[in-house]
């Protein structure tokens, strides 16, 4: 197929053999990433209390796809190293020429494997074909960032490339915490998108192996519509012991009603967005989570 390209302010992304074509989930989740985590950083309060964030210093990109999400966290998180993983060898050619001719190329690292069939960073490393880290092959990494494939059924779609991008046969919920609980570190994030409809079988799946939805956010494609995607910003529960929160049916952190500012800072919290005005334009949420990604 001919290539298409999607031209960023800092970087491109080309696809002609990856099974999926860019979306606007990606770009959302990266940005919204980003920003949760940068001001969660930034913020007097949490540093100040005996909770406070860790530096991101090394990032894990599950189902990179054409390499959007890698390059997104690259960006933002500028000393970071990044590393990528797919399964799939079309995604892994398209994003091998996006990795080697973004301003980040040094800092990304990109594997083909199933990220079930490993267990460590030191395995993950031995699958690698782009790039170099100099990370602790005995450490964990600080953030985990998926959008994973969430479809049931491969029914109607023609090529193996498209139904590993599109079905969870490839990266079930239960694959994909596993990999998770082995990847993260004590007390990083991994954040998600789901469709609204798949979100309450992952957050089950995520409780049953000792996560918590830290941080929730429902996605409307515009204010009149009901949400489609939710995003979640996971944690281990023993990161949040001594909070003073409860963990709740189906791995949400609840209010106990305690109004501390330390609870503020570290228990979950909830808000529904959306990204289109009427018109058309970017609403406020998207376009200021974006401002220095689109082009315009």
């Amino acid at each position: 197929m001919t290539a298409k390209v999607f031209d960023f302010k800092q970087f491109s992304v080309r696809r002609e053999h990856a099974g999926m074509k860019l979306s606007t989930d990606s770009v959302l989740l990266g940005a919204w990433t980003a920003d949760y985590l940068i001001r969660r950083s930034r913020d007097k309060d949490l540093q100040q209390s005996s909770y406070p964030d860790r530096p991101v210093e090394h990032i894990l990109d599950i189902g990179t796809g054409t390499g959007v999400l890698a390059m997104i966290m690259a960006q933002f998180f500028r000393t970071a190293s990044v590393t990528a993983v797919d399964i799939d060898a079309g995604a892994v050619a398209d994003a091998v020429i996006n990795f080697r001719e973004c301003p980040f190329s040094s800092r990304i690292v990109l594997c083909q494997t199933d990220i079930s069939a490993v267990c460590s960073n030191r395995e993950l490393m031995e699958k690698s074909v782009y790039g170099r880290t100099d990370m602790d092959p005995d450490k964990r990494y600080d953030l985990i960032i998926c959008n994973p494939p969430y479809y049931d059924s491969a029914v109607g779609v023609r090529s193996e490339s498209r139904r590993q991008a599109r079905c969870n046969d490839s990266l079930s919920s239960f694959r994909l915490f596993t990999a998770v609980d082995n990847f993260l570190s004590a007390d990083g994030y991994a954040c998600i998108i789901l469709p609204v409809s798949q979100s309450s079988g992952y957050l089950e799946e995520a409780d049953a192996q000792g996560f918590v939805a830290e941080k929730t956010v429902k996605i409307s494609s515009r204010a009149d519509k009901e949400p489609y995607a939710v995003l979640l910003a996971i944690r281990r529960k023993e990161a949040l012991r001594g909070i003073n929160g409860n963990i709740g049916k189906n791995g949400i952190c609840e209010d106990t009603g305690d109004d501390s500012s330390l609870f503020k800072m570290t228990a979950v919290s909830s808000e529904e967005q959306y990204l289109t005005e009427k018109d058309g334009r970017r609403s406020d949420f998207f376009a200021g989570i974006t401002r220095e990604l689109y082009l315009r």
